[in-house]
Order: structure tokens, then C-alpha cells, then sequence
């Protein structure tokens, strides 16, 4: 089984500072945090609810900072195809931050985001690797999903890339559905 098209499957905290970014979610929400691999290049941690892995957290390298990265939230949207989807985010005025590339043994991926800066990673799992974070389905349902995380205001364009990479409706954006239909 496959990541559906268009849900979001991760969330990752990028952080230049992890054992104060951890201090205040274990204080402030009460997640867990697995320790970092010994034999990883990156500090990269579990973020854990008591339901498995909702997320990773991620401490900056230095080239990262040098690069422009800032702390953030990402989320990573499963995809069909890693490099349409990059494609289709270009040509509805997004921007590629990195990209597409392969990840040993988890799949490929590209850091994108929207026409108004707000990023986020397609990714494509490996194989039968399927990642959903046990808090998306709850966030899918409410809709909007990445404006929802992202605090993005929902202008046509971001709009319509939302609703093209979930495969509702053209790249060129317009009116959600209940818009579309006349309904207020």
C-alpha cells in the first residue's frame, strides 16, 4: 500500500538549537524525543506521542544556516511522482528550495514552497514504505492542510496548488469546490 496522493505523511522540526527545542515541546506538550543515531551525519530524532512516531526534529547543520535555513516546521506531502509534482509547484509560481533528491532507504523528496515562501517536502516513500503521522488523518479531514500548518493565507494561486497536488482540479488554481458551485 501506498501513501495517498496529496495527504500529508511527516512532520519535522528543523532546530539550531535541539536540546532547547526539545526542553520546551516536552514541557509545553508533553512529546518524547528518541535519541539521535550515533552513526548519523545529522541529529535527527524521533518526536513521540505514545502512539508511535508522529515526527522528527532535525538540528540544523552549519551549512544548513550558512544556506539561509531558519527554524521551522515542515511537513512532507506524499506524492505519485516527486519530480510532476516539482514541476506542477513551479508552474503555479512556487519556488524550489532543494532539489529532488534520493534517500537511502527512504525515498525520494524535494523541498518546495508556495508562491508566498511557505515551504514543505514532497516525498515519494520507498517501496512499500508508508509514513502517516497518527495526528494526519485528523488534519486531512479539516482540509487545507499545509495553509492550516503553514498559517498561509489562502490566496487562488496557493490554493490552487493545494488542490492540484491533492488531485483535485487544474494547476492554474481557482475557487474551491463549494466556490466553484456558487455555495457561500
Amino acid at each position: 500500500m501506498r501513501n495517498p496522493h496529496g495527504m500529508p505523511i511527516w512532520y519535522e522540526r528543523l532546530t539550531a538549537e535541539a536540546d532547547t527545542t526539545i526542553g520546551f515541546y516536552e514541557k509545553v506538550i508533553g512529546w518524547t524525543f528518541g535519541d539521535a543515531a550515533e552513526d548519523s551525519p545529522v541529529d535527527y530524532r524521533m518526536i513521540e506521542t505514545g502512539d508511535g512516531a508522529v515526527g522528527g526534529l532535525a538540528a540544523m547543520t552549519p551549512d544548513m544556516v550558512l544556506g539561509g535555513a531558519k527554524p521551522a516546521w515542515l511537513f512532507y506531502i506524499g506524492v505519485d511522482d516527486v519530480d510532476a509534482a516539482v514541476a506542477t509547484v513551479t508552474a503555479n509560481g512556487g519556488s524550489v528550495q532543494m532539489p529532488a533528491f534520493d534517500m537511502a532507504g527512504v525515498g525520494r523528496m524535494a523541498l518546495v514552497a508556495d508562491p508566498q515562501g511557505a515551504a514543505f517536502v514532497l516525498m515519494l516513500p520507498l517501496g512499500t514504505l508508508v509514513m502517516i503521522a497518527s495526528w494526519t488523518r485528523q488534519v486531512l479531514l479539516a482540509g487545507y492542510a499545509f495553509l492550516v500548518l503553514t498559517g498561509t493565507p489562502i490566496p487562488r494561486r496557493a490554493r490552487g496548488v493545494a488542490r492540484h497536488l491533492r488531485g483535485h482540479g487544474p494547476p492554474g488554481g481557482g475557487p474551491p469546490p463549494d466556490r466553484a458551485r456558487g455555495d457561500r
